[in-house]
C-alpha cells in the first residue's frame, strides 16, 4: 500500500485477514515520517506492517536511527530494506548493504528483515553487483541469526522466475522466496508498469497477450503464474517459492477479494490446465 491509502484501514479488516502482511511503499511524494505513521496505525489496527526504508533516500545514520526507534515503539518489528530508485544518494547510505554494516540492527535487536529480489534483472544494478549484494546479505543472515526473506519484484514470467532462483541458488543462495505478483489489472497498466521498472523478460510476456488494442483494456490476472509455480514447487523438495506478494496495481480491496477467492478454492481451471478463472 502508499502512505496515501492510510484512511482506508479502517475497511481493511473486510477483506483482510488479521495479523495479514501488508507492505507500505515508500514513493517519492511520501516522507519516511508517513511510512512509519501508516506502519503504527496497521499495526493497532491488528496486522503486521513491513514498511520499505530505501537506502539511499537517507540522508543520515541518524535519521536511520530514529526511524528504527520509532517503528521499534509502534512495535513494528519487519522492514523491507531495498537500494532505491534514487540515483544520488542523500546521504551516506548508497545501497541496502551499507544498512547491514551499520550497527543498527543489532541495536534494535531487529529479528525479522526483508530485502529485494530481481528476478527480471535490475535496471540499476548489474547481475555482479546483484550478486554481490546477494552472497553479503546470506552471509548476514547466517551471522546475526535473523529471519531474513526476498521479496521478489513482481514479474509476469514463470519460466524467467524458476530460472532465476536456480542460478541463485547455485551460488549459494538459502533465503526463503516470496515471489511478486500483480493483483487483477488492467494489461495496459502492467505493460506501463513494466517498461518503467525495466523488466524485460516480464515485458515480452506481457506483449504476447496484447494482440490488439482492445486487449489492453482487459483485466490480467497472474493466474497462469500462480499455477506454473504451484507445479514447479510440487515437483521439486528445496523449492525456495514459500509464500506470495501481492502488487495491488488495481487496489489492495480488489487484490485481496480475488487472492480470498483462489485460497478458498473459488475458481475454476481452465481446459488446458495452464490457468484458471476466479468464479464470480
Amino acid at each position: 500500500m502508499l502512505p496515501k491509502d492510510r484512511g482506508l484501514i479502517p475497511k481493511f479488516p473486510d477483506f483482510l485477514a488479521p495479523n495479514t502482511s501488508i507492505y507500505i511503499a515508500k514513493p517519492p511524494n511520501a516522507s519516511l515520517e508517513d511510512v512509519i505513521d501508516v506502519a503504527a496505525d496497521l499495526r493497532k489496527a491488528g496486522f503486521n506492517p513491513v514498511p520499505h526504508i530505501p537506502a539511499r533516500e537517507l540522508s543520515s545514520k541518524e535519521v536511520f536511527e530514529k526511524a528504527l526507534d520509532r517503528l521499534r515503539k509502534a512495535d513494528v518489528d519487519q522492514i523491507l530494506f531495498i537500494a532505491g530508485d534514487r540515483q544520488d544518494p542523500a546521504g551516506p547510505f548508497t545501497g541496502t548493504l551499507e544498512l547491514f554494516e551499520s550497527g543498527f540492527f543489532e541495536q534494535f535487536d531487529l529479528k525479522k528483515m526483508s530485502v529485494a529480489g530481481h528476478p527480471d534483472g535490475s535496471p540499476y544494478a548489474g547481475p555482479e553487483i546483484l550478486a554481490k549484494a546477494l552472497k553479503i546479505k546470506n552471509d548476514f543472515n547466517h551471522k546475526a541469526n535473523v529471519d531474513l526473506c526476498i521479496i521478489a519484484q513482481v514479474s509476469y514470467d514463470p519460466a524467467g522466475i524458476i530460472k532465476w532462483s536456480q542460478e541463485i541458488a547455485a551460488a549459494g543462495n538459502q533465503l526463503p522466496i516470496h515471489i511478486g505478483m500483480p493483483g487483477p489489472t488492467k494489461l495496459k497498466t502492467l505493460i506501463n508498469y513494466a517498461v518503467k521498472i525495466g523488466i524485460g523478460p516480464s515485458l515480452r510476456s506481457l506483449k504476447k497477450k496484447a494482440s490488439a488494442i482492445t486487449d489492453l483494456l482487459t483485466i490480467s490476472t497472474p493466474d497462469e503464474v500462480i499455477v506454473a509455480l504451484a507445479k514447479y514447487r510440487s515437483e521439486v523438495a528445496d523449492c525456495p517459492f514459500v509464500k506470495s506478494h501481492f502488487y495491488s496495481f488495481a487496489g489492495i480491496e480488489k487484490t485481496a477479494l480475488w487472492a480470498n477467492a483462489v485460497v478458498n478454492g473459488d475458481f475454476n481451471l481452465h481446459s488446458d490446465g495452464k490457468g484458471f478463472e476466479v468464479a464470480t
